[in-house]
C-alpha cells in the first residue's frame, strides 16, 4: 500500500511538471530568443529579420519566409505601426514581452495592405472613470488601435513564401513599413 501511495504521488508530480512545461516554457523561449535577437535594435524601430536570425527564432518556417519586427516601448507614449505589406497572404501579430498574443490581423481581415495601427497602454481603472471622448483621431475612431497592458512588446509581420526568388521582392515591400513613437 505504501508503494502505491508513492507511485500515485510520482504520477501526479510528473503530470504537473509536464503541464507546467507545456504552458510556460514556449513563452519563455520565445521571449528569450526575441530579446537576444533585438538586443542591439532600438525600441520603436521596424526591421526585417535576416535569414540566419530568422532561422534561430523560427526554425520550422521555410527560408524564403519574411518576418518584420517592431520591438515597441509604450513608456513614453503611443507607438504607431504604418504597415506596407505585399499583395499576398500575411499576418500581423502583436505580443506582450512574455509572448502572449494580444492582437492578430491578416490580409483577409484587414481588407488592405497599407494601414496605420496605434499601440497604446490599456487604461487603468482610474482612466476609465475619467475617460474623455477621443473620436477626433481618425485612426482611433476607425478602430485601428490596440491596447496593451504591458509597456513592452513585439509586433511581428509574417509573410510566408516557399519560393526563394520571391523573398527579395517581399523584403523590399515590407521594408517600407515603419514603427515610430507618436504624440499621445
Amino acid at each position: 500500500m505504501r508503494n502505491l501511495y508513492w507511485l500515485i504521488v510520482a504520477v501526479v508530480l510528473a503530470t504537473i511538471t509536464h503541464i507546467a512545461t507545456l504552458l510556460f516554457v514556449p513563452g519563455f523561449v520565445f521571449e528569450r530568443n526575441l530579446r537576444l535577437l533585438t538586443a542591439d535594435i532600438p525600441s520603436n524601430t521596424f526591421f526585417i529579420l535576416p535569414k540566419d536570425a530568422q532561422h534561430k527564432v523560427f526554425p520550422e518556417y521555410p527560408a524564403a519566409t519574411v518576418f518584420g519586427l517592431c520591438r515597441f516601448n509604450l513608456s513614453s507614449g503611443t507607438v504607431s505601426l504604418n504597415a506596407n505589406l505585399p499583395d499576398t497572404f500575411w499576418t500581423l501579430t502583436i505580443y506582450t514581452r512574455s509572448g502572449k498574443s494580444i492582437y492578430t490581423v491578416n490580409d483577409q481581415q484587414s481588407g488592405t495592405n497599407t494601414f496605420s495601427l496605434k499601440v497604446v497602454m490599456a487604461p487603468t481603472i482610474l482612466d476609465l472613470f475619467s475617460a474623455k471622448d477621443d473620436t477626433d483621431d481618425p485612426v482611433e475612431s476607425s478602430g485601428w488601435k490596440v491596447q496593451s497592458s504591458d509597456r513592452h512588446g513585439f509586433a511581428l509581420f509574417w509573410v510566408p513564401s516557399i519560393d526563394p526568388a520571391m523573398r527579395e521582392n517581399l523584403v523590399e515591400t515590407l521594408s517600407k513599413s515603419t514603427c515610430t513613437k507618436t504624440a499621445s
